[in-house]
């Protein structure tokens, strides 16, 4: 089942999380959290990170940038588990470098959920436009992308 929608919550003052139910199933209840790109936590189920810790081992080890990428995920991944009623304990490291604070949002992205700062998201989202959507649309599409 693909992971979609978004939603918004609080972390208490443990710094726990709540997942929204729609997430907990797909998720399980232990899921691997990593901060890389655009300093958005991606959140995976243990599947998809297995799918994506494979890919490094089809790297290229003689590329530096290749084993660069590689150890930045995996000393930026951290495996957790949720409680009973689906939450779960964000590290410290994780929240620095996703710059949150207590407001977020999670956003389903199809084989993964992205954590965002509510600030970082609400930034992101105002700078996007129906103008901006088909330009990035057609970047895509002109580099290959089908949807």
């Amino acid at each position: 089942m693909a992971l979609y929608g978004n939603f918004e919550r609080s972390l208490d003052p443990k710094n726990r999380l709540s997942l929204p139910a729609k997430f907990k199933t797909e998720l399980g209840s232990n899921f691997y959290l990593s901060v890389l790109l655009d300093g958005v936590v991606e959140i995976r189920n243990s599947e998809e990170f297995e799918n994506e810790a494979h890919k490094f081992k089809t790297m290229n080890v003689l590329d530096k940038n290749a084993r660069d990428f590689a150890r930045l995920f995996f000393q930026r991944t951290v495996e957790v588990e949720a409680d009973k009623q689906g939450r779960f304990v964000l590290p410290k490291h994780i929240l620095e470098k996703a710059s949150i604070q207590k407001d977020v949002v999670l956003v389903g992205m199809g084989d993964k959920v992205e954590l965002w700062s509510k600030a970082k998201y609400d930034s992101f989202q105002d700078s996007i436009d129906d103008e901006k959507i088909e330009n990035i649309a057609f970047k895509l599409k002109e580099s290959g992308v089908e949807f």
